[in-house]
């Protein structure tokens, strides 16, 4: 009996390992502190940390928060939770998106950004989006350490542009350190045997 595997039985084997890639970075110094590239990197030969690109979902909105802090908007003011369908020319097409919220209703009620951003609601961040402009959302993503590009689309406020986890967790240090831009940061020094630094 022939028991070799094709390549699709390879893929479909392989599928049924849970992947995951974790980094832990110091926000003020940007040392890595912790860098899990998957399960088993000798044999897989790829780290989920740098090489994989997902789709952020939610992450995003911190930009979309950020850019509209800048442009004026505050934390108590207030938007309605309602449905929103934006229209929109994607490479000269016509195109409408309506996005929902998580919980699959919209209250209707006005709510502060504060709560909107503690509670992720999608129609206040893509409403704050048409606001700013999705490409200033761009730009804050960049400015604060996404380096991928993304799609000049709407639903780039819901984090629909593959990013790796090396770039988010980058990307949030301004967050939590004041303001400031870091570069991770893998080694400090190199020494030898003898501890001498070489």
């Amino acid at each position: 009996k022939d028991t070799t595997f094709s390549p699709m039985d390879s893929l479909r084997y392989y599928k049924r390992f849970l992947h995951a890639g974790f980094v832990s970075m110091d926000p003020n110094s940007g040392y890595i502190k912790t860098w899990v590239g998957g399960i088993n990197y000798p044999f897989f030969k790829y780290d989920h940390v740098k090489q994989s690109k997902r789709q952020p979902g939610s992450l995003f909105k911190a930009y979309v928060y950020a850019a509209a802090m800048d442009a004026g908007f505050g934390p108590c003011d207030k938007l309605v939770d309602s449905p929103i369908t934006v229209n929109y020319v994607e490479k000269g097409v016509q195109k409408s998106w309506t996005p929902k919220n998580a919980n699959g209703s919209f209250s209707g009620a006005q709510v502060t950004l504060k709560h909107a951003f503690a509670k992720s609601i999608n129609s206040i961040a893509v409403q704050l989006t048409q606001q700013v402009g999705w490409n200033k959302v761009i730009e804050y993503a960049h400015k604060m350490g996404i380096t991928a590009s993304l799609a000049s689309v709407p639903s780039v406020s819901l984090g629909s542009s593959d990013v790796s986890l090396y770039e988010m967790v980058n990307s949030y240090a301004p967050m939590v350190n004041g303001g400031y831009s870091v570069k991770p940061i893998l080694v400090t020094k190199i020494v030898n045997k003898k501890g001498k630094v070489i």
